[in-house]
């Protein structure tokens, strides 16, 4: 195939293409299982059926973003945790809370959304308590390691030891979330 889609081969039993890429060894140890390679099928026997070149381009950026990310984490480049990455971050925290709500609101998922709001509901009625004790340490404490990992999935390296990753785990907890939490 042509030196950019030096990463689809066909599969010898179904005849449909797969991209299939090999992460650096290098960075292996810094890259969640399964680590070795990025494997995904393109669901058609050529590029040029629907959706096969979308599927090739999103499992591109998608090696791309983990092994850039992967980089970082190896070099302890933390992306710097400034006010305009702060908002962005709440944003799309928002963002996703609000189209997760649309929907269990149409009943897409809904057992599995119900039980995951349950949980979220547990978890800001804690929350709430710490900031009508205004327990700002106790508030970041509580949601450290969810911030660092939501950070993480979305391609960006925080450092928890900042004096601005206080600032991003209250933004995600702020009152007068949009979906009502802890107002």
């Amino acid at each position: 195939m042509g030196a950019a889609l030096d990463h689809v081969e066909r599969d010898p039993k179904t005849g449909r293409l797969i991209y299939r890429r090999v992460y650096p060894r290098a960075l292996r140890q810094f890259i969640p299982p399964p680590n070795a390679q990025l494997k995904r099928s393109l669901a058609a026997k050529t590029l040029d059926a629907p959706g096969a070149m979308e599927r090739f381009r999103d499992a591109a950026a998608q090696y791309a973003a983990t092994v850039a990310l992967a980089r970082k984490v190896a070099a302890k480049a933390y992306d710097p945790l400034d006010p305009p990455l702060i908002a962005h971050l709440a944003n799309t925290y928002v963002a996703r809370e609000l189209a997760a709500d649309d929907k269990m609101a149409w009943g897409e998922a809904a057992e599995r959304g119900y039980a995951r709001r349950v949980d979220l509901e547990d978890d800001y009625r804690e929350c709430r308590e710490m900031l009508r004790e205004k327990d700002r340490q106790g508030l970041i404490a509580f949601w450290a390691e969810w911030t660092e990992s939501y950070a993480t999935a979305l391609g960006f390296m925080i450092d928890p030891a900042s004096p601005q990753f206080g600032n991003l785990a209250i933004a995600l907890n702020r009152p007068g979330f949009p979906g009502g939490y802890l107002v």
